[in-house]
């Protein structure tokens, strides 16, 4: 399964097509993010990802292959086959759960050194999303990235970008954001 999935990787034409890898704690909102956002179904119902979901999408006249890693802790020795040739990352917060803003700096830290530490993943640029914005008690897009440590981040650009996948307020910004950083 490896190999068919660096084929998948490697085997793309022009570069108007990225690999983005997309992660978070579970229950962050990833996979409504992709579903009802990114892929425009209205009847989602949201779920915790066994896996990993696969979709293109098209964001500004570029395709991207967004690979949605469910975020368990059990998946991680699979880490490796997805991130080989990864041109982008999308890292989504719960903004409301600051119980839990110390695990999903530790596992974006993890996350990073495991990108970093694989060839060709060096540099990509990382998007984070302070989801659920629509909720009361959510935190800014600069309380996550002081949460996340993100000003200690110098090998690639990054940004937050407060976004509701409930509503979808927010995504294009970010997306738009991405898309711009992956061409450069």
């Amino acid at each position: 399964m490896g190999n068919a999935l660096s084929d998948l990787w490697t085997s793309h034409g022009a570069r108007n097509e990225y690999r983005v890898l997309m992660w978070g704690l579970w229950y962050s909102g990833k996979t409504t993010l992709l579903y009802k956002n990114l892929k425009g179904w209205n009847n989602v119902t949201p779920v915790s990802t066994i896996g990993f979901n696969v979709e293109s999408v098209t964001q500004n006249e570029h395709n991207l292959v967004i690979w949605d890693l469910g975020g368990r802790d059990k998946l991680r020795p699979t880490w490796g086959q997805y991130f080989s040739g990864a041109d982008g990352i999308i890292y989504v917060v719960d903004a409301t759960e600051v119980h839990r803003l110390d695990d999903a700096a530790s596992e974006l830290a993890s996350l990073l050194d495991f990108v970093t530490s694989n060839k060709g993943v060096a540099n990509t640029p990382l998007l984070v999303f302070a989801n659920k914005q629509d909720l009361a008690g959510a935190k800014s897009p600069q309380e996550i990235s002081e949460a996340l440590k993100l000003r200690a981040i110098q090998d690639r650009k990054w940004k937050v970008v407060a976004c509701s996948a409930a509503n979808g307020n927010g995504v294009d910004e970010g997306m738009n954001w991405l898309v711009a950083n992956l061409q450069s």
